[in-house]
């Protein structure tokens, strides 16, 4: 199978259980969609690059993928008109996030650590 289809199954499993954190229901159901929902996060953004640009190196598209949740977890601290009606869609809710919390990072950290691996098992 080539590394693509291999790339594009593991952005659809990332994708897929993040999305399922958010439809979480019941005791801990905000915990699990505010924060381990940011651990398939970062795995989502590499499978999407490499899916794209699957001779990109690993470690490269890694590091940029956990600096780009860094920064868009950052640009939460930000409200400026434009952004504000952005993340009022589910998209921009999405991508974008609303609320900064720094214990969102290590499970960046962990998700892109889980990325990682599982792209260079993949690759």
């Amino acid at each position: 199978m080539a590394p693509r289809v291999r790339y594009a199954i593991c952005l659809l499993l990332a994708g897929g259980l993040g999305a399922a954190t958010l439809s979480c229901c019941g005791p801990g159901s905000t915990w699990i969609s505010t924060h381990v929902g940011g651990f398939f996060y970062v795995p989502a953004w590499i499978f999407l690059v490499l899916t794209v640009f699957p001779r990109a190196s690993v470690t490269w598209v890694s590091s940029g993928a956990f600096a780009l949740t860094c920064a868009l977890e950052f640009l939460q601290l930000w409200d400026p008109p434009l952004l504000h009606s952005v993340r009022a869609t589910f998209v921009g809710q999405i991508v974008l996030g609303s609320t900064f919390s720094w214990a969102d990072y290590p499970w960046y950290v962990l998700g892109g650590l889980a990325g990682w691996s599982l792209a260079r098992l993949v690759a």
